[in-house]
């Protein structure tokens, strides 16, 4: 469970990107979906259930017509221990991706769904998944589930994929999954009629990334394994959101709700106090500090944080973190 929590409150902010790759990692011998007609296209919310506890969406065209985002996709698409996926599948996958959403559920923060919306040819993909999954000697398991076909790597892999022509393509756990193949059909009611999600994310404004989080009860325990931080200020966080832009400058907002107007007090100047602390480490690491002219500000019970790089400053922090 603390694992999952972490993943919640650090990882899945930057998850997005990494979980683009892994969505080809499964693979199918025979598939079938390219006799299935095409469905209407969605928008990637309207494939995720409602009432996830986390909810973040990237606009990959926006990205890639970055400098940014020129910056991630200049060397090709390398997965490890497999390699370059246009030698693999003889074309890049992930080129064909618009935009990404990534969900995590409330009844079980270990589930997770990913949906990419963009051109798809499902018996492409599935071709191209089962060149991926056969250099890393899985064994695959088609099964159909309405318009989609899901594979998943009967070898022990968690996660399963479904796609079917004109997209999406999905990547989850088992049941999660299946809700979310429920909800690109219309069985089940997609997150658009989350007044929660809609109205943190209001709050933050568009951007190429907008992540919003309804903070579970009992977070910071869990992530410490300790009683005692129910004292911290970082306790009372009760929602948050952020928005990330790309052009013309690299541009970062954070709204953090709070369960009282001095726990948000408390709360900024804790994150004023991380932010001179981890300074020196973050300019080793980095060879800058992105954080250094962050602004921090209160207004009730609301803590905002925003922060502004150049492209060629922020491309440079990037390419460190790549290498390391």
């Amino acid at each position: 469970m603390a694992r999952s929590v972490r993943t919640i409150d650090i990882a899945i902010f930057l998850g997005s990107a990494a979980l683009l790759v892994a969505v080809l990692v499964l693979r199918s011998r025979e598939p079938t979906p390219a006799t299935l007609p095409a469905q209407p296209r969605l928008t990637p919310l309207g494939a995720i259930p409602n009432g996830p506890t986390f909810l973040a969406t990237v606009d990959l065209a926006r990205v890639r017509q970055s400098p940014l985002g020129a910056t991630l996709t200049e060397s090709g698409r390398v997965l490890p221990g497999v390699g370059r996926l246009s030698d693999v599948c003889g074309f890049d996958p992930t080129s064909e991706l618009d935009e990404l959403a990534f969900a995590i559920p409330k009844r079980d923060s270990t589930d997770f769904g990913l949906v990419g919306t963009g051109h798809f040819a499902a018996k492409q993909m599935a071709e191209c998944a089962s060149a991926i999954v056969a250099k890393r000697h899985g064994k695959p398991g088609l099964t159909q589930v309405g318009s989609f076909v899901t594979v998943r790597d009967l070898n022990g892999s968690a996660g399963e994929i479904a796609v079917r022509d004109g997209g999406p393509v999905m990547l989850g756990d088992g049941h999660y999954l299946r809700d979310m193949i429920d909800t690109a059909e219309g069985r089940l009611d997609n997150v658009s009629r989350d007044k929660t999600h809609e109205s943190l994310r209001a709050s933050v404004g568009d951007g190429a990334l907008v992540a919003s989080w309804v903070v579970p009860p009992g977070w910071l325990e869990r992530v410490t394994d300790s009683n005692l931080v129910r004292l911290s200020p970082l306790s009372s966080l009760r929602a948050a959101a952020l928005r990330v832009n790309v052009a013309p400058k690299v541009s970062a907002l954070a709204v953090l709700g709070c369960s009282s107007e001095a726990a948000c007090a408390d709360l900024a100047g804790v994150l004023d106090s991380l932010r001179k602390d981890l300074a020196p480490l973050i300019r080793r690491e980095l060879g800058d500090d992105p954080f250094a002219a962050a602004k921090i500000s209160v207004a009730g019970r609301v803590v905002r944080v925003e922060m502004e790089l150049a492209p060629t400053r922020a491309a440079a922090i990037l390419l460190r973190l790549m290498q390391r």
